[in-house]
């Protein structure tokens, strides 16, 4: 009876170390986690202090590709749950669409407008591509994103991405690549952000530890010129071998603890 009680714990035991070692390998959104990215990711090895992103519209060739390619990121940002986003109507007040869109920011402004909004970070990208591409006499659709966010305190890039795909389907268009390219790009980085998180988290200084009491002793003692017991000029050894005899002594009284025993 008290073995087949045993066995039964040790296998209830057994499930729970496997369900919990699966849901720690497991962990993250699946939307973003079994995604196979192609995209270029960097992410800076250091440790992000930014929680407030504020993405502006992308630099395209038209106001309305750029408005709609940041709103498939936005969507994607949010989707991941890494930070808190501000709203499309607040960054209005700063500057008109057109100007975010078509002029462009550089890093220095964007962390300009950024701090304006209150941010710790800005999101800045551009559509390198939004075309149709002719292959074999059918037109596919091609979309290229570059995009990247920038610390507003030390203005340091603190990650970037870009994609670049040619749609494999005749069926599909421009938005539906659109899509696809954003959702990748923001796989890869999810993925970056989860191996960074882990290796700050784990991978700390280790602590000085000093020595045990008796090294501390030992190491405390002022060098002497000899042994202390006699003139000879060697190093104080732990068992003294000089020519007075103390080692023959030590070994006399050991000799007198056998006898009594």
């Amino acid at each position: 009876m008290k073995g087949a009680v045993l066995r039964g714990l040790s296998l209830a035991l057994g499930l729970l170390i496997g369900w919990l070692a699966g849901g720690c390998a497991t962990s993250g959104d699946p939307y973003f986690r079994d995604v196979q990215s192609r995209a270029n990711v960097y992410v800076a090895p250091v440790p992000s202090a930014v929680h407030k992103v504020a993405v502006l519209p992308f630099k395209a060739p038209t106001e309305l590709i750029g408005t709609s390619i940041s709103d498939l990121f936005v969507t994607e940002m949010l989707r991941a749950g890494r930070y808190e986003l501000v709203e499309r109507s607040q960054m209005s007040k700063v500057l008109s669409e057109s100007e975010l869109a078509l002029a462009g920011l550089s890093a220095a402004k964007a962390a300009a407008v950024g701090q304006m909004l209150g941010a710790d970070g800005v999101v800045i990208g551009t559509v390198d591509e939004y075309v149709t591409v002719a292959q074999s006499g059918h037109p596919y659709p091609s979309v290229g994103i570059t995009v990247r966010m920038i610390d507003c305190a030390s203005g340091r890039v603190m990650w970037s991405a870009d994609l670049a795909l040619v749609a494999d389907n005749k069926k599909v268009t421009l938005p539906m690549e659109s899509r696809l390219v954003a959702h990748e790009l923001t796989a890869g980085l999810y993925q970056k952000w989860k191996v960074s998180a882990g290796m700050f988290r784990w991978c700390r200084r280790p602590r000085e530890r000093k020595p045990a009491r008796h090294l501390r002793r030992r190491n405390s003692r002022p060098p002497t010129s000899g042994c202390g017991r006699c003139a000879c000029r060697g190093p104080r050894p732990r068992i003294s071998r000089c020519s007075t005899g103390s080692n023959a002594r030590g070994r006399g009284r050991g000799r007198l603890k056998r006898w009594l025993r």
